[in-house]
């Protein structure tokens, strides 16, 4: 159960219905695509002998998500890294903390 993948004229794949969402179950494949969608697909496996392709959705969905993820952390640490950097106090009060250190 799952939906064929055309990935060349007259060569098709197969995404199992497992491959096709990420963040939900799907009993069918018509939850998620339709005769003549485009999709993006990663090849799992490559069986010669029976002449199948195995294809997850799943993969690009994961690596879309991993991405978003990951720039809103970069982001917060900047944030986090500007907010602790050290402030002037001004001309007096960094005379004052320069005279504590020598002390």
């Amino acid at each position: 159960m799952g939906a064929f993948v055309e990935i060349a004229p007259g060569l098709d794949g197969l995404v199992h219905v497992s491959k096709l969402a990420l963040d939900r179950r799907v009993s069918h494949a018509r939850q998620v695509v339709g005769i003549g969608h485009e999709v993006e697909v990663t090849v799992l496996a490559v069986d010669p002998e029976k002449r199948r392709i195995s294809l997850s959705m799943v993969e690009h969905a994961r690596d879309a998500r991993d991405a978003v993820v990951a720039a809103e952390r970069a982001e917060e640490q900047a944030t986090v890294a500007q907010t602790n950097e050290r402030k002037s106090l001004g001309s007096f009060a960094d005379l004052l903390a320069a005279s504590k250190k020598r002390s």
